[in-house]
């Protein structure tokens, strides 16, 4: 009897282990989608420019822009909520940490913003934020799956929290999921990753 419950244990786990990550894929598309509307609304009231991804005056990051339009607080820190944290990145899966940024723990994890709204990969010079009729193909990627705190000017591999699959938000507002290798190569070519090419 005992062999017989092992056995049918040892079916049920990995199963059951595949349920539970591909909800928190799913989890992690939501907040991606969330996020997209609210660079809709941002767009709507900045005449159609995206968001910095990084300001010194004031000192602020993408996200932080992004606050008030995701229904959070305009103060809210990068990991005072899981909207901005990638929810398959949990149970012991950390990257980078910058644990003397915003009140960080050691370790932290979640989306990065595609650089080309707001950095040349040509000059390494920050330019001003773009409108956004710049972005010449909507299926251009703006925020993905890191390994990195709120990165916005390294080109920080993706990684594929979900089975090896990187979560996506494209800039028209849809949201993906592509194998962490198709996208660690594409975001190596500055033409591609950083000219919207």
């Amino acid at each position: 009897m005992i062999s017989i419950i092992a056995i049918l244990a040892a079916m049920l786990l990995p199963a059951l282990s595949q349920a539970r990550e591909k909800a928190r894929q799913t989890a992690c598309l939501s907040s991606l989608k969330q996020i997209g509307m609210g660079f809709q609304f941002y767009e709507r009231d900045n005449n159609s420019f995206l968001p910095p991804s990084f300001r010194t005056s004031p000192n602020r990051w993408w996200f932080s822009y992004l606050n008030i339009y995701c229904g959070l607080q305009e103060g809210d820190g990068y990991l005072k909520t899981k909207l901005w944290q990638c929810d398959g990145a949990s149970d012991g899966k950390y990257g980078y940490s910058l644990p003397k940024i915003a009140g960080n723990p050691p370790y932290s994890r979640g989306y990065s913003w595609n650089t080309y709204s707001s950095w040349n990969p040509n000059t390494s010079v920050p330019i001003p934020e773009n409108r956004t009729a710049r972005i010449l193909k909507p299926h251009t990627i703006i925020i993905y799956d890191s390994n990195w705190y709120a990165n916005d000017i390294n080109r920080t591999p993706v990684v594929g929290w979900h089975n090896l699959r990187c979560n996506i938000l494209y800039y028209d507002g849809s949201v993906g999921s592509e194998h962490q290798a198709l996208l660690n190569d594409w975001a190596a070519s500055k033409e591609k990753y950083w000219s919207n090419k």
